[in-house]
C-alpha cells in the first residue's frame, strides 16, 4: 500500500542491480524532486510520514484534522471533503489526502469544461 501511496505522491521507483563479490542482488530506490531514498517513508504506519504525503499531494489545503478513538478506528478530514475512516490515523490521513486531491481534480476538470463551452 505504501508503494501505491508513494506513486500518487510523485515518487518514482528505480530498479537497480547491485554486484557484490560477483553476485547480483536486486535493489530499488525511490526518487522525488531529485532526492533519492533507499527506503520509502512508512506512510501507513507513521503520522509524520502521512503528513508529509498530505503536504505533497494537497499543498494548498487550508484546514483539516484527525482523531483516533484508540479502539482501532481513526478519522481524518481534509478541507471540506468527506471524512475518511481507517484502522490508524496515518492510513486515515493518506485516504483523506487522496480523496481531497481527487475531488480537487474533478473540480478543475469541471471548470476547464465550463470555460471551453
Amino acid at each position: 500500500m505504501d508503494e501505491k501511496i508513494a506513486r500518487i505522491g510523485g515518487w518514482v521507483k528505480r530498479e537497480d542491480v547491485l554486484v557484490r563479490n560477483g553476485k547480483q542482488f536486486p535493489s530499488a530506490s525511490w526518487e522525488l524532486d531529485g532526492v533519492v531514498l533507499l527506503k520509502l517513508p512508512f506512510f501507513t504506519g507513521s503520522t509524520d510520514a502521512a503528513l508529509l504525503f498530505l503536504n505533497r499531494v494537497c499543498p494548498h489545503v487550508g484546514f483539516g484534522g484527525f482523531s483516533w478513538s484508540g479502539a482501532g478506528r481513526a478519522k481524518a478530514i481534509i478541507g471540506d471533503a468527506n471524512p475518511e475512516e481507517a484502522a490508524t490515523p496515518a492510513i486515515a490521513i493518506c485516504l483523506a489526502a487522496i480523496e481531497y486531491r481527487l475531488r480537487e481534480r474533478q473540480l478543475e476538470k469541471g471548470a476547464t469544461s465550463s470555460a471551453e463551452a
